[in-house]
Parts: structure tokens; sequence; C-alpha cells
């Protein structure tokens, strides 16, 4: 799994990462760093258990509102980084 990692993502999460601290200088390196892996592991589990979603809103919310639930992650992840 890290042989994959390295060579599909480590160059990405790299420049991700340098992007977020030139935008928020405040924050050291391993804030930064666990925030990132924060917010994947937050998008990855979104996106693979929307299911839950519908389930726990009684089938109010479900995949079919994809842009609303893509802006809520938004939202919240921007959120995580701006938390000093």
């Amino acid at each position: 799994m890290i042989h994959l990692h390295k060579e599909f993502f480590a160059e990405l999460s790299k420049r991700f990462m340098g992007e977020i601290q030139r935008t928020c200088p405040e924050l050291s390196q391993e804030q930064i760093q666990f925030r990132f892996f924060l917010s994947i592991s937050t998008m990855i589990g979104t996106i693979a258990g929307e299911v839950r979603l519908e389930i726990i809103s009684g089938s109010k919310l479900n995949s079919a509102i994809l842009d609303r639930i893509l802006q809520e992650l938004t939202n919240y992840v921007v959120a995580g980084f701006q938390q000093k």
C-alpha cells in the first residue's frame, strides 16, 4: 500500500500541503500533515459511505443531492484548516 501511495499520490500530496502552508502560514507543518490526512480520510469516507447519509436522514438526503454533499464537505474541510 505504501508503494501505491508513493507512486500515485506522494507528489500530489506534497503540492497540496505546500499550498495549504502558503495560505495558512500560522499552522505548523505537523498540523498541516494531520489536517490533510484527516481531510482526505473524511472525503473518502463521505463518498464511500453516502448510503449512511440516506439512512440517518430517513431518506431525506441521498446521492441525488451530490452538489450539496460536496458543498457541505468543502465547508467542513476548509473550516478545519481555518481553526487555529
